[in-house]
């Protein structure tokens, strides 16, 4: 798995997700200008990898945070946050359930290429809201999980990366 794989299954998810307008890889805090973003917005933040190794395999832990976020009128009301963050939990809920269930030991193909997506999610999930103060323009919610993946060393098949 490669951070082009993520960021397309995770593609595919708002692009089929009847309620998601944009997706957005990155700090949602730190948008491309150039970026037309319209909402609700899926945003995933791939923050690490925690790479071991042990007994032939890599062990990779991609560490990632995923966003649903979602436009508030200029009045800001308790009433719709609370709404928002209601709309957006459901969404954010809808698209880890189908990740878990439709993308995990399944044969994916991105860019020609086709792996087995052989991996287990960490069943410890962070949700935290996202209401900022200095930004009053969008709220949602924002999930921290780790995806575990092990990759068996393959030396042969570096043979053209290295000079002998």
């Amino acid at each position: 798995m490669n951070l082009n794989t993520v960021q397309n299954i995770f593609k595919d998810l708002a692009t089929k997700h009847k309620a998601i307008k944009t997706f957005y890889t990155g700090l949602a805090s730190e948008f491309n200008t150039d970026f037309e973003l319209t909402y609700p917005a899926l945003v995933v933040d791939p923050v690490s990898i925690t790479k071991s190794a042990r007994e032939g395999f890599f062990v990779n832990n991609w560490n990632l945070v995923v966003e649903i976020i979602d436009i508030l009128s200029d009045e800001r009301t308790m009433d719709e946050v609370n709404t928002t963050l209601d709309s957006t939990q459901r969404i954010l809920d809808q698209i880890i359930s189908r990740f878990i269930t439709d993308f995990n030991d399944t044969i994916l193909t991105y860019d020609n290429e086709s792996e087995r997506a052989d991996w287990t999610i960490q069943d410890n999930f962070t949700v935290l809201p996202l209401i900022d103060d200095e930004d009053k323009n969008h709220t949602g919610w924002q999930v921290s999980f780790t995806i575990t993946e092990q990759v068996r060393f393959s030396t042969c098949c570096n043979d053209d990366v290295f000079d002998a």
